[in-house]
């Protein structure tokens, strides 16, 4: 996420459960957050099963409940959290985030959740707009076209280059809007996918959802969840 010359508070926790027929299972391995009472890094210096980074020298900031991906100043910063392992399960499952943002109403930036198959875990974080090719999908929020807020969807098979592309905003295949500023509590979002559909769901509401799309990979994938601030527009980004 983005903000303008006032902070903004982003605060989120990840989980990625598996379901069956009768029950759902968390894996702890690419979660964070999800334990009442337990802080979610052993040192403060490391969140175990994940990679944190941040672009240039700057460093994300890990408290005990929480990771600060960009601060509240200076702006043109970027961080990002990536999975170690992937997630080898090819059924039914479904990717959490919480997040909270305060600030000016009208802020720029994004924060954005990856699920892709190649690992950009030990590269300088990018985003949609400035990867290279890749091949999965990215969950955008951000304040596109000037709104409180959206959510969209974007894909990739590996052949796009979406940052060449004149208007890379055009290529969202799923889009609702959401004013996710100063709601004084956690916006969770979830990635749902299941044998025949993919849903995006916002604060318990289905943003889009479709059956034209199968995440299905002959490759185990991984997620991370982005976050970029501009140099006019400081930012600070939690997860939790």
């Amino acid at each position: 996420m983005h903000i303008t010359s006032q902070s903004l508070r982003t605060i989120a926790w990840s989980t990625l459960a598996l379901s069956s027929a009768h029950a759902q299972y968390v894996i702890d391995n690419l979660s964070f957050g999800q334990k009442a009472g337990a802080y979610i890094s052993p040192d403060f210096r490391e969140v175990p099963h994940f990679v944190v980074q941040g672009s240039d020298d700057y460093v994300p900031q890990i408290l005990s409940d929480r990771v600060i991906l960009t601060p509240p100043y200076p702006g043109g910063k970027r961080g990002s959290i990536w999975t170690q392992d992937p997630l080898h399960h090819k059924g039914d499952w479904t990717a959490e985030l919480d997040f909270r943002a305060t600030g000016m109403e009208r802020g720029g930036g994004n924060l954005q959740l990856w699920y892709v198959k190649d690992s950009q875990a030990r590269e300088t974080p990018a985003s949609l707009y400035t990867a290279p090719k890749f091949d999965g999908l990215v969950l955008v929020i951000d304040q596109y076209e000037g709104h409180g807020g959206s959510v969209r969807g974007f894909l990739n098979d590996g052949t796009k280059d979406i940052k060449s592309h004149p208007d890379p905003d055009t290529l969202a295949f799923g889009k609702c809007d959401y004013a996710y500023r100063n709601r004084g509590e956690l916006t969770p979002i979830k990635l749902h996918h299941a044998e025949g559909f993919l849903e995006v769901i916002v604060d318990g509401q289905t943003c889009f959802k479709t059956d034209k799309v199968c995440l299905y990979c002959p490759h185990p994938w991984i997620y991370t969840t982005d976050c970029s601030s501009r140099l006019n527009s400081p930012k600070a980004t939690t997860l939790v």
